[in-house]
């Protein structure tokens, strides 16, 4: 399953944190929820609007647990946007060790 920017089912509430931001993002399964939490950390630095998919870049991360898969996932779509790359649309299938994604921006 890929998710889009424009996709009404995908959203986050932005929440209290003492790091410069938090959010909660709900999805059905696990590879959902990657998807949802990469586009939501592209939305907090750039509008989505308007971003279509021209370019794909792949991406895999692998990591020890759960929580430090997410953490390096989210870090690996920051420096992404950070570089200029904007994702519309992200895809992601979870491995015994990781994830792999495709993002489409």
């Amino acid at each position: 399953m890929t998710t889009r920017a424009g996709d009404p089912a995908w959203s986050a509430r932005e929440i209290e944190h003492t790091a410069d931001v938090g959010f909660e993002v709900e999805a059905p399964e696990w590879e959902a929820l990657l998807e949802r939490a990469g586009l939501v950390v592209a939305a907090l630095i750039v509008s989505l609007d308007g971003v279509s998919a021209q370019e794909a870049v792949a991406i895999d991360v692998t990591a020890g647990t759960r929580e430090e898969l997410l953490h390096d996932w989210l870090q690996a779509v920051l420096i992404r946007v950070q570089a200029g790359f904007v994702p519309c649309e992200i895809g992601v299938r979870s491995t015994d060790a990781g994830l792999s994604a495709v993002l489409l921006g």
